[in-house]
Parts: C-alpha cells; sequence; structure tokens
C-alpha cells in the first residue's frame, strides 16, 4: 500500500520526526512503499508531492499540540484525495479514540504504540480483511465508536528496526545549532532509547501511550544507531528524547562507557531525584554537556499537588551538582497549577534565581488529555466538555492559557513575561560564544526581513523579549 505519513508540526524545531521514521521502517518490513512528510507550520506545498505520490493511506501522528494543524491539513488531503483511507496516531488519538474519529474525521485511529498495530492494519486494508479486528485499532460503524483496547507495549525494543532515514530529508534536521541549547554544533541530532516513565506527574500524559514501567533498547542496539548516523551523516551530537534516561544506573554507565569512544557531546533530560554526584561526573566524563530538569515549581506545596515526588531542596542539590561538575542545567517551570496563588509563583521565581539555570523554559499549565489533571479537569468544570482544541493549545507558541486553572490569564501572562525577561540574557549568552552562528542569524535577518518583523513587533507589543529570540529560532529553522 502507497501510504503516506505525515507530523502536522506547530514550531520549526531541528528534531526529526522519529516516531513516524520507525513507523515507516516497520511498514516497509512488510512490503508497504511509504513517503514522510514533514511540512513546517503554514506550508500546504507538501499536497504537490503527494500528488505526485498517489498516496492509498494517510496516516498522521498527533499530539493535542498538533491538533488543530491536523485539522487545517486533513481537510485539504479529503478535498483533494478523497478516496485515500485516513488514520490517526499518537497519544492524543490514543487518549480520546472517538473525539478524534468524530471531530477530525479519520477513518480509523491506532491506538497505543503503533509499530505493529500500524503495519497490521496496513495488511489489513491490502488483502481485504477487517481492520476493526485488530487490537489498538478504533473506527465508526454506522456512527457507532468500535475499539479493541491497545495491545501491550512493545516489550522488546531491540525486535524494533531502526528509524527510516532514507525516507525523509535527513539532512534538513542536521542544521547548526543543533538542538543542545547552548552548545553549537553542525550535525546534531535525536534519538530515543526507552520508553516510560515510573514518575506519577499529573500534568503529563506520556504514559498513555508508553506505560509507567521504563523498557530499555540494549546499549549495543543504541551504539548501532549512533555509529551509523557517525559514518553515515557526519552527526557531531546526541540529544536524547528520553523521558528519563537516569533510572537503570548499570545500563547509563555502559552507555557512558561507549558513549566516551565515540568523543560525541550530547545531552539528556532527568530527574531531580536521581541527581547524584558520582554519576553526573560519570556522564561528564562520557560527553554529556547539558541535562533538562522539570523543576515545575518552586513551591513545595504545588510540587506535591503535582505529584511530583520533589522538593524545592532536591531541585537546589541537583542544580549545586550540575554546578560542580561542569553540566549545564535547563530548568523547566509551569504557570497556572491548579491551586497555585501568586505567591507560590513568586516561590517560582526566586527559585529559579537561586539556582542559577543555564537555561529557562515557562509555559502554561495545560491539562492534556491521557493526564490525570485532564480527568479532574472535566470533573470540577474547568473544562466544561472536551475542548475543539484550537492554536490555544499549542503550548509553547501560544499567547493565551488553554485554560485558567488558578489565577486569570492576565496574571499569568505577566508572570511568564517576568520570568521570560529576568532570564532572556541567561538563554542567549551561551551562543555568543559561536561567532559564526552569530553572523549566520544575522545573513539570514538581513535576506529575510519581512519573515521577522512579525515576531520582532510581538516582543514590543506584549513585552516579551523572548519573543525576540523565539522569531530567530523558529525562521531560521524553517525550510
Amino acid at each position: 500500500m502507497r501510504t503516506t505519513l505525515i507530523r502536522p508540526r506547530t514550531g520549526n524545531t531541528p528534531d526529526p520526526p522519529l516516531g513516524l521514521m520507525l513507523l515507516s521502517a516497520c511498514a516497509r518490513q512488510n512490503g508497504h512503499t511509504v513517503q514522510i512528510l514533514d511540512p513546517c507550520p503554514g506550508d500546504m506545498g507538501f499536497i504537490d508531492e503527494m500528488v505526485r505520490f498517489q498516496p492509498q493511506i494517510v496516516g498522521y501522528s498527533m499530539l493535542t499540540t498538533q491538533v488543530s494543524r491536523t485539522r487545517v491539513i486533513h481537510r485539504a488531503i479529503r478535498d483533494r484525495f478523497p478516496d485515500a483511507v485516513t488514520v490517526a496516531g499518537g497519544i492524543h488519538p490514543t487518549a480520546l479514540p472517538e473525539w478524534t474519529l468524530r471531530n477530525l474525521s479519520v477513518d480509523y485511529a491506532v491506538c497505543g504504540e503503533g509499530e505493529i498495530t500500524f503495519p497490521r492494519l496496513l495488511n489489513a486494508l491490502a488483502d481485504g480483511s477487517d481492520p476493526a479486528r485488530i487490537p489498538g485499532v478504533a473506527t465508526l460503524i454506522d456512527n457507532h465508536f468500535s475499539g479493541s483496547p491497545a495491545p501491550p507495549p512493545i516489550a522488546d525494543l531491540d525486535s524494533l528496526p531502526l528509524p527510516d532515514r532514507e525516507s525523509i530529508n535527513f539532512e534538513h534536521y542536521l542544521r547548526p545549532p543543533g538542538n543542545i541549547r547552548g552548545k553549537y554544533l553542525r550535525r546534531a541530532t535525536s534519538i530515543i532509547t526507552s520508553r516510560g516513565c515510573p514518575f506519577g506527574c499529573i500534568f503529563c500524559s506520556s504514559h498513555t501511550l508508553f506505560g509507567r514501567p521504563v523498557r530499555r533498547r540494549s546499549v549495543d542496539h543504541v551504539m548501532t544507531e549512533i555509529n551509523l548516523l557517525q559514518s553515515r551523516f557526519g552527526v557531531d551530537g546526541i540529544w536524547f528524547l528520553d523521558d528519563t534516561l537516569l533510572e537503570s544506573p548499570e545500563w547509563l554507565a555502559e552507555l557512558c562507557r561507549r558513549m566516551h569512544e565515540t568523543g560525541l557531546p550530547w545531552g539528556c533530560q532527568a530527574h531531580v531525584r536521581r541527581a547524584d554526584e558520582r554519576l553526573f561526573r560519570m556522564m561528564k566524563d562520557a560527553g554529556c554537556l547539558q541535562l533538562e530538569f522539570g523543576v515545575e515549581s518552586g513551591s513545595p506545596r504545588i510540587l506535591r499537588r503535582l505529584q511530583k515526588g520533589s522538593s524545592p531542596d532536591d531541585v537546589r542539590r541537583a542544580f549545586a551538582i550540575c554546578r560542580r561538575v561542569g553540566i549545564r542545567a535547563l530548568a523547566n517551570f509551569m504557570i497556572g497549577i491548579p491551586d497555585e496563588t501568586e505567591e507560590d509563583a513568586d516561590m517560582s521565581f526566586r527559585l529559579a534565581r537561586e539556582i542559577r539555570p543555564d537555561h529557562v523554559v515557562v509555559t502554561f499549565t495545560t491539562p492534556l488529555p491521557g493526564s490525570a489533571l485532564f480527568t479532574e479537569s472535566l470533573e470540577k468544570g474547568w473544562l466544561p466538555e472536551i475542548p475543539d482544541f484550537s492554536t490555544d493549545w499549542i503550548i509553547r507558541q501560544t499567547e493565551e492559557p488553554a485554560v485558567a486553572l488558578s489565577m486569570d490569564a492576565a496574571t499569568m501572562k505577566r508572570i511568564r513575561k517576568r520570568f521570560d525577561n529576568e532570564f532572556f540574557w541567561t538563554n542567549i549568552r551561551g551562543y555568543f560564544l559561536y561567532p559564526r552562528f552569530l553572523m549566520d542569524i544575522l545573513t539570514h535577518i538581513i535576506r529575510h526581513p519581512q519573515r521577522y518583523f512579525r515576531g520582532f513587533s510581538r516582543a514590543i507589543r506584549t513585552g516579551r523579549l523572548l519573543h525576540v529570540i523565539e522569531t530567530i529560532w523558529e525562521e531560521y529553522n524553517r525550510v
């Protein structure tokens, strides 16, 4: 079956669509022909590529933040390819399969991990058997929802092929400065070595798709991919996209030993409760440049409310160890957490200044489907019904909070602006170490001034200096 896989992304990032690339590899193993498309926001020119390909199946891999973009793309595809079978997969369809079928009007939803389920669906469509009998496939039959539970998570991740990097313009994702913030790399990229997260944060929906227990690829399997990235694509840095990389010290020790042999710099995400100086020194010696932590709040009460399993003291300790060891540390904070007051938010601000992070990201708290917070929001009427997931749900790109769970929107925006402006220089100073990159950026602005005018004007209007950086980053990475 000729299959087009689309990531309806809402931002210009250097991260390749690894999920679709893995899905493509699995579909190809089953004899199907695959086209992968990853259009920039607002770009509809990819339809011409589909016209040449003439897909029989069109699949979307979507997060809740991508629903609004998926809706636009799907309408265009229905008009141009009325006979194509459409399928949606990912966290959002897994959390809300019936909503996805009814509101996006796709033919099928794949629930759970798709590497086995999706090829089975393609095989069924090819031989004329009933796809609705496949575990994890949902559809509407005579306007009635029909679907079986998602199959168990894939136990042996080594049984999966490596992502299909040949069916996409992979060179586009190797543009500098790379995705280790504050470090200039010419050809960095991302990989995933595990699935699952044992922590119970109420705002996270990752477990909906991948579960709680952590399943890992073997270090040999991971290094096969990394060695391929070095030899085939000349990659000079790795960002591990795992929810957390530090849950198995023995596995991590072996990974560090092997990464040391490659000489590649790398970064990853971690939980502050896993901070350990011996471990961090081992990672530093193996090339680790940066750790990203979900701090979320400086208020002990709010951290308990979030079920983070951490305290402000844990945060202080983790960032202090990073400074001693020499690893850059990024802090993620949220504004608008349920029951949060301005005093709580001020505690977050004071903690951020105290721990002196190398980069700060602040977002509005958003109750994503599949999270405990989404269920609570419906039960308590914060969300009177399942919303349409408009552009306000894009989180990082939106100017307005999707839902005001505690403070009003104006207060949340004011607090976020305070964070952004306080840490503006913190977030950009690292790039001043790389004059070549600055010259690339300046040249791009001079060549495409109209692209940057809107973002710069928005920064003046909102008073958020970070809009300048967001605009530069988005436009520089746009095709």
